[in-house]
């Protein structure tokens, strides 16, 4: 009954054969450390992380991207083509008193 329910809701959506891995970040304007070395400094302070979010969220580096553009040039099809990974990252944290500057 499961399937059958799976399969109506989805009847009219795309599809393909192909095996595809999809990875969604909805992240954007987030304001939290800029490194492991900021949150180093908080600890040290007795300002603890409370959650997993706070205890390992920091910007990406160069280092970073490119570090998963080699575990996604590693991975290819079955015709030899590397998996495709489109980012879209921020330089840095939301500059909101520029923001708010420009809008005035």
């Amino acid at each position: 009954m499961r399937s059958l329910i799976r399969n109506v809701k989805h009847w009219r959506g795309w599809t393909s054969r192909r095996k595809r891995v999809a990875i969604a970040v909805d992240d954007y304007g987030n304001v939290r450390l800029d490194s492991k070395e900021a949150r180093e400094r908080l600890d040290a302070a007795g300002v603890k992380a409370k959650n997993r979010f706070d205890m390992f969220d920091t910007l990406e580096t160069r280092e970073d991207l490119e570090s998963l553009y080699e575990v996604l040039d590693s991975v290819r099809d079955g015709r030899g083509k590397p998996a495709v990974f489109t980012p879209y990252a921020l330089p840095c944290n939301i500059d909101f008193e520029q923001i708010d500057e420009d809008v005035r």
